[in-house]
This record gives structure tokens, sequence and C-alpha cells, in this order.
């Protein structure tokens, strides 16, 4: 964050214009996104290969491509080790990750022989490319080759593919969490949703639910809203015609951040990153940051006030509209839903929620959680009430709080799904979760 601080103490030379500042901070607020996408990707690698490779006996020979999943596996560790000046906190996050895989393989046996699965692993696969997972299913096939559409939305989220004594497959989607609440299926995004209804013949009315920012149509919402949570950004941010995200994102996560009483702050970074080292480190960047808009706002615009009770206020009232426009992202989804036929409405929620259409292979979920004693979750979809009510019974669909919709089948609560912030709200896009209900 070096470049923030030359940034704040060049503002007001004549060396240093617009562009410059806004090149300098776009790229100082990336990095931590990137990282953070890269740091998951990891550890989610390093997870998934060392179960495949525990699952083949130990033994990189019995796994499928075993010389390139230990070529990945040793360049993941790798770059856990470059990413820290602390060796033995780069081995602590190794192992817990081969920790989780570990449990998580138990776990998997257990269930696979309580479940028809009989014999012993023959061997294991690591499917992380596309068409692996295809050619594992086909292996020794002298018939007509099977087509196996892998991951995105509707596709099988094997992981690691497990070849047992009797030739059967059994396909398992790994994750690994600090967490052991309930498992959240697929996330989407707002605007694929809308695609992949239109797709099944819902007409979208943009227009659906309340107005916002004193808009009607979605799009015009849009750009009111890029403009709502850049009007009081600095001047020297302001020059340009278009804000960029990575700004308007960091804007507001300072504003949330300088809200808090300072004596809070420090609790709330942990509770949100889950990690005293990553929370402290988003402190100091937070810090510079706050330094920077201190600079650059005029103290006319601060109404007398702090800069930390204008932090306050400005975060509520991002916060306040972001959920109104939830509130109609709910409601331009609940109009397409409520277009489709029963049939579709089940198709949709196992295609686009629970992702239980794609079978080839037969696929269970398993969550490794926490850390040591490690402890591991395994989901069934086949197995799963939800899975089966939607099946069998009538559904219907309802509004309720915070920008979420219920789904009721045979009128029992099944499952919600939730519009919500990537991130920061106004600045980020809007995405989908689903959860039991």
């Amino acid at each position: 964050m070096k470049e923030l601080d030359l940034l704040v103490e060049n503002y007001f030379t004549p060396a240093l214009d617009a562009t410059d500042i806004l090149r300098l901070v776009e790229q100082v607020m990336n990095e931590d996104a990137v990282l953070r996408e890269q740091a998951e990707t990891i550890g989610s690698d390093i997870n998934e290969i060392w179960f495949a490779y525990l699952a083949a006996d130990s033994n990189w020979n019995n796994l499928g491509d075993g010389r390139l999943a230990q070529k990945t596996l040793n360049e993941r560790i790798a770059a856990v080790q470059s990413t820290t000046n602390n060796p033995q906190e780069a081995q602590e996050y190794v192992d817990i990750q081969k920790g989780r895989a570990k449990v998580s393989l138990e776990e998997t046996i257990k269930w696979a022989s309580k479940n028809g699965w009989k014999g012993t692993i023959a061997k294991a696969y690591w499917t992380a490319r596309e068409g692996t997972l295809e050619d594992v299913v086909n292996e020794g096939n002298r018939g007509e080759k099977i087509e196996v559409k892998q991951g995105g939305s509707g596709g099988n989220p094997t992981d690691v593919a497990l070849r047992f004594s009797n030739d059967s497959i059994l396909g398992v989607s790994l994750k690994s969490t600090k967490g052991a609440g309930k498992i959240t299926f697929k996330n989407g995004g707002f605007g694929s949703t809308i695609s992949r209804l239109e797709a099944m013949g819902a007409s979208t009315n943009y227009d659906a639910g309340n107005k916002v920012l004193d808009k009607d149509n979605w799009n015009e919402v849009k750009k009111a809203a890029r403009k709502y949570a850049a009007q009081d950004l600095p001047m020297a941010l302001n020059e340009l015609k278009r804000q960029p995200q990575s700004i308007r994102k960091q804007y507001v996560q300072a504003l949330q951040y300088f809200g808090i009483p300072e004596e809070m702050r420090e609790e709330f970074l942990i509770k949100k990153y889950r990690n005293k080292s990553k929370a402290e480190k988003k402190a100091k960047e937070l810090e510079q940051w706050g330094r920077y808009l201190e600079a650059l706002i005029p103290s006319e615009t601060l109404d007398g006030g702090t800069f930390s009770e204008y932090a306050k206020r400005r975060y509520k009232e991002h916060k306040d509209v972001g959920n109104e426009m939830l509130g109609k992202a709910r409601d331009i989804i609940l109009h397409s839903l409520n277009q489709l036929a029963n049939d579709d409405r089940r198709d949709f929620l196992l295609q686009e929620y629970i992702n239980a259409s794609a079978q080839t292979p037969y696929w269970i979920k398993v969550t490794g959680m926490g850390s040591a004693p490690y402890t591991a979750k395994v989901s069934d979809v086949n197995q799963n009430p939800l899975y089966k009510a939607l099946q069998t019974g009538t559904i219907a669909f309802e509004p309720i709080a915070g920008g979420t919709i219920g789904v009721k089948a045979n009128n029992d609560k099944i499952m919600t799904i939730r519009a919500k912030w990537e991130s920061a709200p106004l600045t980020t896009s809007i995405k989908t979760d689903a959860k039991d209900w």
C-alpha cells in the first residue's frame, strides 16, 4: 500500500493529475481481490488433490493423471509459501486443507459402503480439467460413448471421481470451510438467473417491484445507483466520465469501516475475514484509504462533523438503497418464476440451485470443516427430503424479507432464494443463492 501513501502525499502537486490518481488507486484496490480469489483456488486445489491422492492409496501412479496432479499440488503449496513471510503459517494452511481432505475421504468411504458401492477404491481421478470426467466415465467403455456435461450450470460438479473394484464410479464434489453450519447450494448471478428463466419461456418484467431512486426500470435503476454511489467521491476521482467499480467498491467498504466505533473495528474485520492476519492486513489498507479520503473530501461535505460520523451516515444510506435494489431484483425474479409451469419450476430449481440433474456419474457433496479435530458432512441430493419434495410436490413461490423468495412444495417450506450483493452494496454485482428454509 506504499503507492496509496505516495498518492496522498503528492495529491496537491502538479506532477500527479486525476488520471494518475485513478490508476494508482485502482491498482492498489484490485490487488487484494485478486489475491483472495487466488487463495481460494489454491486452497481448493490442495484439498481436492490430497483427497484424490489418499483415495488412490497414497500412490500417485494409482491416480488418474497422477503426474500432473502431483506437479499441481507442489505448485499450489509453493504458491502458499511464497505469499507469506511466515513459513509456519503457510504450513498450517496446507495442513488444514490436508486434514479436511483426510476426514472427508473417511466419511465418503463410510457413506459409500452403506449405499451400495461395493468393494474397495481401485483408482481415483482428479477431474479439474474440462473433459476429464467424461474420459473417466468412458474408460474401458466399448459401447456408445456416454456424454458427460462437466461443471457450470446444470453440469456434474464432481471434483474427484472414485472407481471401485466392481467398476462402479462415485463422483465427489468437495468443499472445504471453517464453519459447520448449513451448506449453501449453488450461487448464481442475477443476470444469468434471468437468462435461464427466459430460456425456459418466462418473459422478464424489468419494471416489477417498487421504484428505486425514483426509477421503475431495472437498467435505469442500475445507472442511478452507480451515480448515487459515486456522487460524493472526491473531486479528483470524479473528473473522469466513468467511475471504475473497484474505486466505488473500496469507497463503500471504507465508509462501512470508519462508520464503526474505533474500538469495534478490529473485531468487525476478524469476524468478517475469520483470520487475524487477513483482518490486520485489511485494517492497514482501510486506514490508509481513510487518510486519503480525509485529505480529499471537502470540509463542507462533512457538514461540521467528523469523518467517522460522515462515514456512518453515508454507509447507512448506501445500504438502505442497496436493500431496496435487492427487493426489486427479488420481485423481477419472482415475476418470472410465477410464469413457469410446475414441471418447469422443479427443473429450474434442481438445475439452477441444487444441481441434481447431472447424475452421470452419480455424485455426492462432501464438506470438510473446521480445524483439528476436523469433521466432514456428506450430502446426497437424491436422498435429500428437499429434493424429494420438489420432485413430487406442487411448487409455489412467495416474497419474504430481505430480498428473499420462499419456495414451498405442497405448502411445506422447502428452500429460500436470496438476492444479495457480492460484497459492497451498490458497487458490486448482485448474486443469488439458495438455502434450506
